[in-house]
């Protein structure tokens, strides 16, 4: 005779199933997430490990004699060839002395700040100080306008515009030569390229330097005016350019 089971005990057979499966879902999940998050923390290890070997392992180099503090004075920064930057009379003395020579339908008489403006160039002190720069380009247009009228007056026609001639009268070889041969460039605070910080006075780099000339032509002209910066051109540079 074939047995019979009571409906109740299949049901709770068919419930115990069920809840069997649940919990094998229930523990597979748990698992996955367990591993997952094992994986994820041995990464955030791993990188916190990488990093601490990054940093052990980051060198700084600095060439000169200023290696074993590793830390430059801040009067090292703020100097060139050992002259200290301000607005000593001793720094500003070759271009005061220059500009009350000039022999101008006016007297240049400049504020001490924007002398020193001018012979500093945006190399100096991470540019931390104001620079030359903006003076030196309105300088620089204003240069070429009176450079092309002058060639143009000198051969009678256009062709001489854009010729060496031409651009030579605003190179920085030309620019940078007037500097020195008026001593206004005795005193220029400048971040020179040279290797372990060394200091050379002779070293004079042209596309530097140039910017003292045009500065000065710059400086003239946002106080004075045009007109007077092309006679000063006319009177100064343009001599200079014909010797």
């Amino acid at each position: 005779m074939q047995s019979l089971i009571p409906s109740t005990t299949i049901q709770s057979s068919r419930c115990l199933s069920r809840n069997f499966s649940k919990i094998s879902q229930i523990r597979q999940y748990t698992n996955a997430k367990i591993s997952y998050n094992q994986i994820y923390n041995k990464n955030i290890i791993r990188q916190q490990q990488q990093s601490q070997q990054q940093q052990i392992r980051s060198i700084v180099y600095v060439r000169g004699q200023r290696v074993q503090g590793l830390i430059r004075d801040p009067s090292e920064i703020l100097s060139t060839d050992g002259v200290k930057y301000g607005k000593e009379n001793d720094n500003l003395k070759p271009l005061k002395e220059y500009l009350n020579s000039l022999e101008l339908s006016t007297k240049i008489e400049l504020s001490d700040d924007i002398l020193l403006q001018i012979i500093t160039h945006k190399s100096f002190a991470h540019g931390s100080k104001p620079y030359n720069a903006n003076i030196s380009f309105l300088g620089e247009q204003i240069l070429q306008l009176a450079a092309t009228k002058y060639v143009i007056s000198q051969s009678g026609n256009l062709n001489a515009i854009g010729s060496l001639a031409h651009r030579f009268m605003w190179s920085d070889k030309m620019l940078a030569a007037f500097a020195e041969s008026k001593g206004v460039d005795e005193v220029f605070f400048c971040k020179k390229a040279l290797p372990g910080g060394k200091i050379d006075k002779l070293y004079k780099p042209k596309s530097i330097y140039s910017t003292i000339t045009s500065s000065i032509i710059g400086a003239i002209a946002s106080k004075y005016g045009k007109t007077i910066a092309e006679e000063f051109i006319e009177k100064e540079l343009i001599p200079a350019y014909k010797n």
